[in-house]
């Protein structure tokens, strides 16, 4: 048996298996001779992974952020439209957001909702400038964090409401009539629309009925079509002509 007579050398271990001593016989044969030890190469290959820092939406690191413009300028009687941004929005889950809004100074109003995200209210009559102050909070409700900002407004009566003619027809039958309805955005109150034929230098003023939500109307019978058009005044400062019919 050759591994007694000689020896099986090192194995992968380092360990040195030499010859059967003692030997049995008379004379021990030649043993196999071993050079200097060396390790097996390693086979294993690395293994490599890569950490990121990036939180998952809704996480306890997530505060909403919110951006809002600059003040907004009305005028009495106009409906105003809330409103703000959340910059960060994408680290959050759907309709994972909510939001409250809190009047925080100027006369009190009433909000069309204390939890939309674009509410409105409409600003109250009055001769007099004033700012209002709203404070917007936005929540997560899975990350349990919160921010908020003031949304400010300033009403006053120095700024023009916009008027805008809807129709203005005429008929030539009958001696001729001209019909027109008009809108202003001031919805809350009457803002008395006049309307003027030729222009408000010559033509004589005609009030125009009042329908409600800013809207008015008129029609005047045997009235020749005026030469230069028609146009609109308002008691708020704004007015709009029109020199052609719109239908």
């Amino acid at each position: 048996m050759p591994f007694l007579a000689q020896g099986l050398g090192r194995d992968e271990a380092g360990n040195l298996w030499g010859q059967l001593n003692p030997w049995p016989g008379a004379g021990a044969p030649a043993t196999t001779s071993c050079g200097p030890y060396t390790p097996p190469t390693p086979t294993s290959s690395a293994v490599s992974s890569t950490a990121t820092n990036a939180d998952p939406p809704g996480t306890a690191t997530s505060v909403p952020t919110i951006a809002v413009g600059g003040t907004q300028t009305t005028r009495p009687g106009v409906q105003v439209k809330l409103g703000f941004n959340v910059t960060n929005k994408a680290d959050f889950t759907a309709n994972d957001l909510t939001y409250s809004w809190t009047q925080v100074s100027g006369p009190s109003v009433t909000l069309s909702s204390d939890s939309a995200a674009t509410p409105s209210f409409t600003a109250p009559a009055g001769t007099a400038k004033a700012t209002y102050i709203f404070n917007i909070k936005a929540s997560s409700a899975s990350a349990g964090t919160s921010g908020n900002a003031n949304v400010t407004v300033v009403s006053d009566p120095a700024v023009a409401d916009v008027v805008t003619i809807d129709s203005y027809t005429y008929n030539s039958s009958g001696g001729g009539s001209v019909s027109v309805t008009a809108s202003t955005n001031i919805v809350g109150y009457n803002a008395n629309l006049k309307l003027y034929l030729t222009n408000t230098a010559t033509g004589t003023a005609t009030a125009m009925t009042y329908n409600g939500g800013g809207k008015y109307s008129v029609n005047l019978p045997k009235t020749k079509k005026p030469a230069n058009g028609i146009t609109v005044v308002s008691d708020g400062k704004g007015s709009k002509s029109l020199t052609a019919t719109t239908a």
